[in-house]
């Protein structure tokens, strides 16, 4: 857990799930696990800038219910309920994500979007929930490709006007477990069509993670096959990050170059960052191994670079590095039109020779060429009179 809570920003447990009464299923869990005296309670009180965490409601297998229960007005006020009072219990709970899979009509989706700002408002509500500093938080988890984004880019409530995606502080793009034309999952170019995606409806960059698995998967059969366990089939692919495939049972995975790169794009294309699935299935070693160590120490080099701190505007760092390119180049070009060749400055310095006195040619030479050539501007004809 340390370093769970120390190399995120954010760490989401999984999961509650909502029952068919509206009840939650897994508080018991979820409370176990946040004592003050459990691994990690005691992770969370000791890091000097601990992970805000934050817990599941779904997820794959837990969501049979939602449509159930988020379609009915008052199923859907006991579940958000439910939920307040838990996050009253629980200090130590820094927000919800909200991972449903998944809506498939147009009515389940503004379902969708009713439960969230029902949340949002009960927990404006909550006397104890005002209390914590910055708000508890809300996300979301997708599918991208699956017409999802078609699905709620455009919804806005009834009453506030609030578009579907300005509810969440985050939306996660689970960009894996789907497969190309060669049964590879998370692949660059899966990456590239989910941020196109969110592109193609304007939806805000900031607000979008990338979804990156620690798992792979057979390319014959579909297994799965967790990060920690690929790299105990074959050691030597640590050593070769640039191997995105175990020979043994054909599992593509993404190994740490992949990894770095996947994190690497997400800065350059203005995300909100990047999330990844599972920790529990990344290895087991000590520092510095493990892929989440990669990650983090990747993030940190993007948020130390010029391009980062330039992502708070709304141009890059080399239209930045242009505009003072731009610059220089007038400034000398305004040097290069007014200013006095040395060789005249020189000359307005020396006197001029006495009549009738022979002066050797080279000294006679720069005062008779000088006038003819030096620039004339207002200040010096003022000076000739």
């Amino acid at each position: 857990w340390e370093q769970a809570v120390t190399l995120t920003t954010h760490l989401v447990l999984f999961s509650l799930e909502p029952r068919a009464d509206a009840g939650l299923d897994g508080v018991g869990r979820i409370q176990a696990l946040l004592q003050p005296g459990t691994a990690l309670g005691q992770a969370i009180s000791q890091a000097k800038n601990p992970a805000k965490v934050l817990v599941t409601l779904g997820g794959g297998g837990r969501s049979q219910h939602f449509p159930k229960v988020a379609g009915n007005k008052k199923a859907r006020k006991k579940l958000v309920q439910a939920i307040t009072t838990l996050f009253e219990e629980l200090p130590a709970l820094a927000g919800l994500d909200l991972d449903w899979e998944a809506p498939t009509t147009a009515a389940q989706w503004r379902d969708y979007g009713k439960l969230a700002q029902d949340l949002r408002t009960s927990w404006e509500e909550s006397t104890r929930l005002a209390e914590r500093e910055g708000g508890l938080l809300l996300t979301m988890t997708y599918h991208p490709g699956t017409g999802a984004v078609a699905a709620f880019a455009n919804l806005k409530g009834k009453k506030s006007e609030k578009a579907f995606v300005d509810l969440f502080d985050f939306c996660h793009a689970m960009a894996y477990s789907h497969f190309d034309s060669e049964r590879r999952h998370s692949t660059d170019g899966m990456d590239k069509a989910a941020v196109e995606e969110w592109n193609k409806y304007s939806l805000p960059l900031n607000r979008l993670t990338l979804g990156m698995p620690l798992f792979g998967v057979s390319r014959k059969t579909g297994e799965t096959l967790s990060y920690a366990d690929v790299m105990s089939r074959d050691p030597s692919l640590e050593k070769r990050p640039e191997v995105d495939e175990c020979t043994e049972g054909n599992v593509y995975f993404v190994n740490a170059g992949s990894m770095a790169q996947k994190v690497q794009y997400a800065g350059r294309q203005g995300l909100a960052g990047v999330m990844v699935w599972e920790l529990g299935q990344d290895e087991r070693v000590p520092a510095p191994g493990g892929m989440l160590r990669l990650i983090s120490r990747t993030a940190e080099e993007i948020r130390a670079s010029w391009r980062y701190r330039f992502s708070w505007l709304p141009f890059g760092e080399n239209h930045v590095i242009m505009v003072f390119s731009a610059l220089a180049g007038l400034y000398l070009l305004r040097e290069v039109v007014t200013g006095v060749p040395p060789a005249h400055k020189l000359a307005r310095q020396r006197p001029p020779p006495s009549e009738g006195r022979p002066t050797d040619g080279n000294a006679a030479a720069a005062p008779s060429a000088a006038p003819a050539e030096e620039p004339v501007t207002a200040a010096s004809e003022g000076e000739r009179g």
